[in-house]
């Protein structure tokens, strides 16, 4: 019991200086959920320890001092009580006793009883787990409502802690996990263009990030894809200068110089669009024509009149007219 008592008492010590480390480590930590994770971790080792210093305490006693044993000393029997009555007649009474069995202090060596130790349970602790360093970055996601609606912007961000060990690996994790239950009730949602996820990347020192992705590419509206939220989400860590999303099949509009690059299947594809080209047709126009319709003019036609006598006579002549209609004549 003794040796049991002793290992509780350690392992109680144990816990208190779990305790200790994870105060002094939360102290330096600036991000809270991380930070309350420690404190409560701290508060469950100090109590645990509290209940194995009580237990080591127990059985500490019970080891030094034992169960005791109770006695009673041995009864006597009553003394004959006689009592006298007047001369005529003396009544004699006696009482008689059973006899009380009393416990007697045998040795040690005969009366002692194994008693059988407690049985030690040992309570597992809590173990500390050492949550990474993370940081907090926007996670930008699509409104459907505003994309709808063509109205700017399309993309919200929402806060995602992602750890800071790999920070581009679980940033495109999390970016094809997608938007949670709260996010999508706000009318949130992840624009993929059929991409499922991604099967590698590499940063080059330069600044350019390249990513391959999976999936089946299948391009959306004209305008807008995968390419606005998930550069505009990536550019905020360190280093990633530039991007170039890669497709299916490993092929993106600019796979050189550092410029952003988008995947070949998701590239505008120009339309014809009509133009208004005068052409020449034919047509009847009706065209006037001069023709010649005779009409009545009144002319100057010379008259018989009588001459007078040894008078001189004046001789009609013709004279031309302009041929006009109703036009008088001169």
């Amino acid at each position: 019991m003794l040796i049991g008592a002793i290992l509780i008492l350690i392992v109680a010590i144990l816990l208190w200086r779990a305790s200790i480390r994870a105060m002094q480590k939360s102290r330096a930590l600036s991000n809270f959920i991380t930070r309350r994770k420690l404190i409560t971790n701290a508060v469950a080792y100090f109590i645990t320890g509290l209940l194995s210093l009580a237990g080591a305490l127990t059985l500490a006693f019970y080891s030094f001092f034992g169960n005791p044993v109770i006695t009673t000393p041995p009864l006597d029997e009553f003394p004959t009580v006689e009592i006298e009555h007047p001369a005529e007649e003396t009544v004699t009474a006696t009482r008689i006793l059973e006899p009380v069995p009393t416990s007697t202090n045998i040795p040690p060596a005969l009366t002692s009883t194994s008693t059988a130790p407690p049985t030690e349970t040992s309570t597992p602790s809590p173990t500390p787990t050492n949550t990474p360093p993370s940081i907090v970055i926007d996670m930008y996601f699509t409104n459907r409502e505003n994309l709808a609606n063509q109205v700017q912007p399309f993309d919200q961000p929402v806060e995602r802690e992602i750890i800071s060990s790999d920070p581009i690996k679980y940033t495109l994790d999390t970016y094809f996990t997608g938007p949670n239950a709260r996010e999508k009730s706000r009318g949130l949602d992840a624009t993929w263009d059929g991409f499922l996820g991604y099967k590698s990347y590499e940063l080059s020192d330069d600044g350019v990030l390249k990513i391959y992705l999976t999936g089946k590419c299948e391009a959306g509206l004209v305008g807008y894809t995968i390419a606005e939220p998930l550069m505009k989400t990536l550019k905020q860590l360190d280093n990633v200068n530039y991007i170039k999303l890669y497709d299916e099949n490993g092929r993106t509009q600019n796979s050189t110089g550092e410029v952003d690059s988008i995947p070949v299947c998701l590239i505008p594809t120009p339309t014809a669009t009509p133009s208004n080209t005068a052409t020449a047709t034919s047509t009847h126009t009706p065209t006037s024509t001069a023709t010649a319709t005779p009409t009545y003019t009144p002319s100057n036609t010379p008259t018989r009149t009588p001459l007078p006598t040894a008078t001189q006579t004046f001789t009609p002549t013709n004279t031309t007219t302009a041929t006009a209609s109703h036009t008088s004549t001169v």
